[in-house]
């Protein structure tokens, strides 16, 4: 059996001093997002103080991307809980998003599965093209790439690397991470 791996919390306070009691109330308040913990890679809380207004911040590093959010309040305890539960709202939110994008493209590939068999030739029985597309090759560093499969939604982008100017491949793996195909 693997090991549970801890979330790492790291607390900074700005202009606040960070005591114990503040510390164990955020890591008590942590303890709500347990389920999305396999999600969460680290998470940051900054704390600052101006004037009369208690600010606090989050920065979770997940596995895809970064949240962040922010809340103010009168009191820095009223702010860590407004915090905290936005940042449960959007980690509930994009959890069910991508549940849903992994349904509906389940389904897409079984309809397209059933609907699309590629025709068959009248002489042969070997599969013959219906599709093709041509593309521009746009000069772009991996990074880019990553964030364009992000915008188009897409499973893979065929690009020109910007370091090398060779055409790449980048797709997007089962685990949400992704690979990459150099020529």
């Amino acid at each position: 059996m693997g090991e549970e791996k801890e979330l790492q919390i790291s607390i900074t306070g700005r202009h606040f001093t960070i005591t114990e009691p503040i510390k164990e109330y955020i890591e008590e308040k942590f303890l709500r997002l347990d389920k999305y913990k396999d999600k969460i890679i680290e998470a940051h809380v900054i704390l600052s103080v101006e004037k009369y207004r208690h600010h606090a911040e989050i920065s979770l590093a997940t596995k895809g991307s970064n949240i962040i959010v922010n809340a103010e309040s009168e009191n820095m305890y009223a702010s860590i809980d407004k915090v905290l539960g936005k940042i449960q709202t959007k980690i509930r939110r994009r959890s069910e998003r991508l549940k849903e994008r992994s349904l509906k493209n389940i389904r897409e590939f079984a309809g397209f599965s059933e609907r699309y068999s590629p025709p068959l030739d009248e002489d042969s029985s070997k599969p013959k093209l219906v599709n093709r597309r041509k593309i521009g090759l746009k000069p772009m560093s991996v990074d880019e790439a990553i964030l364009q499969m992000g915008l188009n939604n897409n499973n893979f982008l065929v690009f020109r690397n910007a370091g090398t100017s060779r055409v790449n491949v980048i797709y997007r793996k089962a685990d949400s991470n992704y690979g990459l195909i150099e020529t």
